[in-house]
């Protein structure tokens, strides 16, 4: 099965993102059959009295994802239900492979915005100007072309690319793409002037220093799931890298990398995180993504800000 992937930078806290599209593939699908001899038996007589399922057996198996293509290719395995990354995208369209495709995971590099405890680490991320100058520093086409193998969808903001609101309002989501379009000289402009507003210098060897240290940037990169976070997180760090910050790559597993993250965020265990969101099914309206990753008022921000103690009361209806 196949799996096509979206690209998407979301301008608050939020910044890159990639929705993943699943493919499922088949050894041997015709018309959505099923090649096995007992279907081409029924379907090579004129007419049948069977009743119920056409099938008398179904086996069922537990199949690493990195061998799902060659099982399938030798007729081990007849189907594939699970998504594979979109990076083996090639590999399962010269295996010969029937797919189908289908929405289900938005990858995003996640910001901390809270300020930190420890008044002599600056966090950047403070900044909403320097969150939404990574917009221009993040080539979202070739992250596609390299993590995503072309299987991918640009993304710049809340909604899916392809689905009805995005096609509802084209003409301002071409604008916003446009004007978000990579550009990392850009980049490098804004930061390097808000960087100074935050009191920070460029030090030797062109790296961003406050108070005598480096400017580091703590950056949990996912080395699991479909192994696409980590080549992305790479590229992400490596751009970064660029503009003059430290980065501090730390490579870990959901489970490792939950309780940083999800933890309190003015302590500064964290400055950025290769997050993922998932998408059920085909959406017809998507209104709510822009006050769930938007708005102060929102459930999900809301719960980040209590957690960092910036309001000292739960908020009624949210909890």
């Amino acid at each position: 099965m196949k799996l096509l992937k979206k690209i998407t930078l979301i301008l608050s806290m939020f910044v890159f993102a990639v929705q993943v599209l699943p493919v499922h593939a088949t050894g041997g699908v015709q018309n959505g059959l099923i090649e096995t001899s007992k279907v081409q038996q029924i379907y090579s007589g004129s007419s049948t009295t069977r009743k119920g399922g056409w099938l008398d057996e179904i086996d069922a198996s537990v199949v690493d994802t990195g061998s799902a293509i060659t099982q399938l290719h030798s007729g081990t395995i007849d189907i594939y239900s699970y998504g594979l990354a979109a990076s083996q995208l090639p590999d399962i369209t010269s295996a010969g492979l029937s797919y189908s495709e289908s929405k289900s995971i938005m990858y995003e590099i996640m910001y901390n915005p809270a300020t930190f405890t420890d008044t002599d680490t600056l966090n950047p991320f403070t900044d909403k100007k320097i969150r939404e100058a990574t917009n221009y520093l993040y080539d979202r086409n070739y992250i596609n072309q390299e993590v995503y193998a072309g299987a991918s969808l640009l993304k710049y903001f809340a909604l899916t690319t392809g689905f009805p609101d995005y096609n509802r309002l084209g003409g301002v989501a071409t604008a916003l793409e446009a004007q978000y379009a990579y550009n990392p000289d850009k980049a490098m402009s804004i930061i390097t002037t808000e960087m100074g507003i935050l009191g920070a210098t460029l030090g030797a060897g062109g790296k961003w220093q406050f108070k005598g240290n480096p400017v580091v940037l703590k950056f949990l990169i996912r080395n699991d799931g479909d192994g696409t976070r980590l080549p992305m997180g790479d590229y992400v760090a490596d751009q970064l890298e660029w503009v003059g910050f430290t980065v501090d790559r730390q490579y870990k597993k959901s489970s490792e990398a939950a309780p940083i993250w999800q933890g309190d965020p003015t302590t500064g265990a964290w400055n950025m995180y290769t997050a993922a969101w998932g998408n059920s099914g085909f959406m017809r309206e998507e209104w709510a993504f822009f006050q769930n990753f938007y708005a102060a008022d929102s459930a999900y921000i809301r719960k980040i800000l209590q957690i960092a103690r910036f309001i000292s009361r739960p908020i009624p209806g949210i909890f």
